[in-house]
């Protein structure tokens, strides 16, 4: 009788063993890796729910960010009632509109859900490959804005998700977040095209940069920033090592990210304003005129696609005009050095453009409310200027130095015109001959003066 095996029949059964697991394994592993991307799903779709429910409480016209955190006791931030667990780590983004905008990783996955669409997404990589190391604030597309990045002549359709091998932004290396707007007729062509199509120039309206919220400290040329991220309350300007929060994140009673500010001047002309460098730069408009027509680009039926009501379009005030000057006089822009006539705040194509020499920038300002030659009535709502109440800038912060508006703090920066408001020029005009240079005007419009756009939330 034969007993046991010999050592060619275990060998076999060991091949033949080998043979199965190599077979069963990776669908096994599969079956399990199917299994934790629905279960991911699931609990991607359960928050967006919870989110919902929770916009429906708080009603229309409130804009909020839920973080995710999967891994921490505080799962969702702020805290909404959840039912099941929280995988991932992202935010989900409520505009005033109740749109959603969802982003969120675990794993090897991320969940993507731009506000245009109303299903979630998943992809077989991460959201963020972390193109970007500055811990600056992703930029918030608001509807109608697309991602555009430069390859050449051409402007194409970027990936937000800001992957390594084809970065939308990385202000590390001084390549700035742009967008743009292109008219509402072609605006779903746009929007639904893969990340790599090219954008006909025709079709633009607006090129956009974004400028994220940041903390600064100037004790020299360049100044030090460092981005902040979120949007917190800030009971006091001044945080710890000297640093402040740049005055421009607050609008009115809001905190903000970052805002939107045009790349170019605005031009086109009055019937259809635009922001774009083949069209010629309007000049010679008085300050209301302007005033009026930009804060209506976010009218009911108008050619951008902007929601009506809840985004703020306004002429550019003069701490958001410093705000973009010290991100340029920083390592994430020019660094120390002074901006050519006519060129770029990062020194290449994603910077703003055009933030020195003529037309310079009229900016919206005030000295104590006066009108001027503006022909502004009533005059505006105290968040949409700023108002200095001393032609001295030392004081003209109520008795104090205006910190954040390229004043006092940026005197000894380049040179140029230094000639600050009096009474019958009560406006100020920026980038004259150098960089965070400034002058005078009257306000009733001149060939030397053109104006800037900011996008934000209302």
């Amino acid at each position: 009788m034969k007993k046991g095996f010999t050592l060619v029949e275990l060998l076999a059964v060991i091949v033949i063993l080998g043979i199965i697991a190599g077979i069963t394994t990776p669908i096994i592993r599969g079956v399990i890796d199917n299994s934790r991307k629905e279960s991911f799903l699931d609990s991607v779709n359960g928050l967006v729910h919870a989110v919902e429910l929770d916009k429906a409480s708080r009603g229309f016209g409130i804009y909020q960010v839920y973080e995710i955190d999967g891994n921490s006791e505080d799962s969702i931030s702020p805290s909404i009632p959840i039912s099941g667990s929280v995988t991932g780590v992202g935010e989900i983004v409520v505009n005033e509109d109740g749109d959603i905008d969802v982003l969120i990783e675990f794993d090897k996955w991320c969940a993507y859900k731009p506000i245009e669409t109303h299903i979630v997404r998943l992809y077989d990589a991460p959201c963020i490959e972390n193109a970007d190391s500055s811990f600056a604030n992703r930029p918030y597309l608001h509807k109608g804005m697309i991602p555009i990045r430069y390859e050449g002549a051409n402007i194409v359709k970027a990936d937000n998700r800001n992957p390594d091998s084809s970065p939308w932004y990385d202000y590390e290396n001084s390549i700035w977040a742009n967008a743009v707007v292109v008219h509402e007729a072609h605006k779903d062509n746009y929007l639904n095209v893969e990340p790599g199509e090219i954008i006909d120039n025709d079709h633009i309206l607006l090129e956009l940069v974004w400028i994220p919220r940041f903390k600064y400290k100037v004790e020299e040329n360049p100044i030090d920033i460092e981005f902040v991220k979120g949007a917190p309350f800030v009971s006091s300007p001044v945080e710890g090592q000297g640093y402040r929060v740049h005055p421009a994140f607050t609008f009115g009673e809001k905190s903000l990210r970052g805002f939107w500010a045009s790349k170019y001047q605005l031009t086109g002309d009055l019937d259809l304003i635009t922001s774009k460098s083949t069209d010629s730069v309007i000049t010679n408009q008085s300050v209301n005129t302007l005033y009026t027509l930009v804060s209506s680009m976010n009218s009911s039926n108008n050619p951008y696609g902007f929601p009506s009501g809840t985004l703020s379009t306004r002429v550019q005030k003069n701490t958001e005009w410093a705000a973009i000057s010290y991100l340029a006089q920083s390592e994430y822009g020019i660094d120390s050095s002074s901006i050519s006539v006519g060129g770029s705040t990062t020194n290449n194509e994603y910077g703003v453009y055009n933030m020195v020499g003529l037309p310079s920038d009229f900016v919206m300002s005030s000295y104590n409310k006066r009108i001027g030659g503006s022909l502004l009535s009533p005059f505006p709502e105290d968040k949409f200027y700023d108002n200095y109440t001393s032609d001295n800038i030392d004081q003209a912060c109520r008795g104090n130095i205006c910190y954040g508006h390229g004043l006092s703090e940026t005197n000894t920066f380049h040179g140029g015109s230094k000639d600050f408001l009096t009474g019958p020029r009560p406006f100020l005009v920026r980038g004259v001959s150098e960089m965070l240079d400034y002058s005078n005007s009257t306000g009733g419009g001149s060939s030397d003066e053109a104006y800037r756009l900011t996008i934000s939330r209302r």
